[in-house]
């Protein structure tokens, strides 16, 4: 079985991969911020001389759009700087590279319809941005690396580790009666976390180096995924508000990993999945 290492294992994405692979019975290096300052340049080729690991993934980032805005050099050393290191050190012990980028590297685009890779775009936020250079300079060091754009991520209801997304947020809407509004104007993808990590594991030695839109569909508006959620939740449509004052598109075209066999349901299906009635 393969070594992997996992950078950011105690986050959100890290910790629900770190299990996934263990039960499939890979063997797994686990490092917390703790452990390994990743914007350390010299500590990150250290770890990977040491560990000799086969695979990393990085799933270390400030994934706080509006903590990205507030606090662009953290937000540059640790999703820009750090990925870089990781690249390098790849490079130089041979290990396939993993790294997460974000379907908001697509803020701010004008273009209508499932968005692809090869877009011309600008992103309008600091994270988006961040995410858009560090796919671009570890390409340019690691041209074998993956950079997966991934869309927004929940998971089944997890009192011990909560986490904001969808499910938990109509389910605690649900509980206290509560109304939510929804953009008619927004179309995104959102994903089961599960999904992600298990294409993800399936991704190991089959894809090339590049850029990929990683994650669920979405053909419908923001408004109507939630009616459809609500009807599987047991949460009442009428307190589904239809908000038309923003919007945005951030739905992906994943034709480019599907053509390696790499598929994911549809966001209704995927985050339906989630919903325990």
């Amino acid at each position: 079985m393969l070594k992997v290492m996992v950078t950011g294992a105690g986050g959100f994405l890290g910790r629900h991969l770190c299990s996934m692979l263990e039960a499939r019975g890979y063997e797994v290096v686990r490092f917390y911020h703790c452990d390994l300052d990743i914007t350390d340049r010299a500590a990150v080729a250290d770890a990977l001389r040491s560990c000799s690991p086969d695979v990393v993934v990085n799933c270390a980032a400030i994934s706080s759009t509006g903590y990205a805005r507030e606090h662009p050099d953290e937000s540059l050393a640790v999703n820009v700087e750090a990925p870089v290191n990781l690249a390098l050190a790849c490079r130089e012990s041979g290990a396939e590279l993993f790294l997460m980028s974000s379907d908001q590297v697509y803020g701010g685009c004008t273009v209508e319809g499932p968005l692809k890779e090869d877009l011309d775009i600008e992103p309008n936020n600091v994270y988006g941005q961040h995410k858009l250079l560090m796919e671009r300079r570890v390409l340019d060091i690691l041209p074998e690396a993956k950079a997966l754009r991934l869309t927004w991520m929940c998971q089944p209801y997890d009192a011990e580790h909560p986490h904001q997304d969808y499910v938990s947020n109509m389910l605690s809407a649900k509980a206290e009666n509560h109304q939510m509004k929804a953009s008619a104007l927004e179309h995104r993808g959102v994903t089961d976390v599960r999904t992600v990590c298990g294409n993800l594991i399936e991704s190991f030695g089959r894809l090339p180096g590049g850029v990929y839109n990683f994650g669920a569909g979405n053909l419908n508006d923001s408004y109507t995924t939630m009616l459809h959620l609500a009807t599987v939740a047991g949460y009442p449509e009428e307190n589904v508000i239809r908000d038309t004052g923003w919007g945005r598109n951030l739905a992906m075209d994943c034709s480019k990993l599907a053509a390696f066999g790499i598929t994911f349901p549809m966001t209704e299906a995927s985050v339906s999945a989630c919903i325990a009635l």
